[in-house]
């Protein structure tokens, strides 16, 4: 279905379309996010030394993502968010696999049932029955 509701396109002025697109050089979205997540961050005192208490280890000069992951352990452990957890767990190793049983029997039948030739009925359920 090309075009918006009223079928005219997506705007009526022709002046108003970027017909040569994204100018090159541009950015993407995820190009600026991960330059922002790289920036070094100055970590106000009160909070470095609240995280240096239970990460003894920690730098002091921290890009933005990595006080980001402290911060979401420390509501992790400390909170005991459920959220902050999955949300650091899916960052560090990825989301959990999901299989998907694709096993088919060679006994098994399936019956084609053409429901436009009008010899079949559909119920509410979702149930097919020979009229």
């Amino acid at each position: 279905m090309k075009g918006n509701k009223t079928g005219k396109g997506f705007d009526q002025h022709p002046e108003n379309i970027n017909s040569k697109g994204k100018p090159k050089g541009s950015k993407n979205r995820s190009t600026i996010a991960r330059a922002i997540m790289d920036t070094n961050i100055k970590i106000p005192e009160k909070i470095l030394s609240q995280l240096k208490e239970i990460y003894p280890d920690m730098a002091n000069n921290l890009t933005i993502e990595e006080a980001m992951a402290y911060i979401q352990a420390t509501k992790a452990i400390q909170d005991k968010d459920t959220a902050a957890y999955k949300a650091l767990m899916d960052s560090g190793y990825g989301l959990p696999k999901q299989e998907i049983d694709q096993n088919i029997t060679e006994n098994q039948k399936v019956e084609i049932v053409n429901l436009n030739a009008g010899e079949y009925d559909i119920d509410e359920n979702g149930n097919v029955t020979k009229k």
